[in-house]
């Protein structure tokens, strides 16, 4: 009767006798440990601070209350003294933001993400091409190039594709206007010459080409 009485007090004992004799903690006392720990982890983080404890210095913000108070004029709106309080962390947040994106070199030629596909990737969607027609409009009549000044799009595709007029004939027309005008209403930034003449000497090729 000793003998299972120790035994089965040895079973059921108390945590200092599930230790081992080098002092070490066995898996089954230190899994019973781990709730003690983690509520004790988890007030120890919601005592206040003593006196003994020190704390991090804050850095300084790089926007501050009077910088803020000159944006606020700048963009005509008033904050209070507690909306700006609330602001400033935000504000300076958002400024190391916009210098991590500034820091990343992005190509001018780089085209912007307007397109949005929903599906992931690699679908694959069945359906035919569809075949682009023109929209058929009356060309307008014109005795000189310079006519043509305010025809629209459509009726200067009708009169390219029936080989009334060329593309290269229409860009030094328009180029023309722009070297005109342009000072007067200054409505051009970068006059691009070259470029247009030699797009509009491609799409006369491929028009020649039947294409």
């Amino acid at each position: 009767m000793k003998k299972k009485s120790q035994r089965t007090a040895g079973r059921s004992g108390s945590p200092q006798s599930e230790q081992s004799e080098s002092g070490k903690v066995n898996r089954r006392s230190f899994v019973k440990l781990l709730p003690a720990l983690g509520a004790a982890g988890f007030a120890a983080a919601r005592m206040p601070v003593t006196f003994g404890q020190t704390t991090q210095p804050t850095a300084p913000l790089r926007v501050s209350k009077e910088l803020l108070e000159a944006y606020e004029k700048l963009i005509g709106i008033e904050l209070n003294d507690a909306q700006e309080a609330m602001a400033l962390p935000n504000v300076n947040r958002s400024l190391e933001s916009y210098e991590t994106l500034r820091k990343i070199e992005i190509p001018l030629d780089t085209e912007p993400a307007i397109a949005f596909h929903p599906a992931p990737p690699g679908k694959v969607f069945k359906g035919n091409a569809v075949r682009f027609k023109p929209t058929k409009t009356e060309a307008p009549s014109f005795e000189k190039i310079e006519d043509l000044a305010f025809a629209t799009v459509p009726q200067l595709a009708q009169l390219i594709r029936t080989k009334a007029i060329s593309p290269v004939e229409l860009t030094k027309m328009y180029i023309a206007r722009l070297k005109r005008y342009g000072p007067k209403l200054n409505c051009v930034i970068t006059l691009t010459e070259e470029l247009a003449l030699a797009q509009g000497t491609q799409a006369e090729k491929e028009i020649r080409a039947g294409r």
